[in-house]
């Protein structure tokens, strides 16, 4: 679990430290980093009301931070010039 949380946190300031760089980039990891917390909170409460839930487990955290990375990558590289588009 240990290094499960160091994989995640190193990835979020990888993700972070990108996001210092532009300002898209910037808005973009706020914007996920805001909805994955929506989501836990919103797992968290349910679990309160309903304590039969199960929640999803480690995978749901690896998820999100795949999809986060799917928006920052392609916001970095359009803010620092590596795409264009027509």
């Amino acid at each position: 679990a240990v290094g499960l949380h160091c994989v995640l946190s190193g990835s979020g300031f990888l993700a972070a430290s990108l996001a210092y760089q532009y300002h898209e980039v910037q808005v973009v990891w706020i914007a996920c980093v805001f909805l994955s917390c929506l989501s836990s909170g919103a797992r968290f409460y349910y679990q309160s009301a309903v304590p039969e839930y199960e929640p999803p487990g480690l995978y749901k955290g690896f998820m999100n931070m795949a999809l986060a990375w799917a928006f920052v990558v392609p916001t970095y590289c359009y803010a620092a010039g590596y795409v264009k588009f027509r």
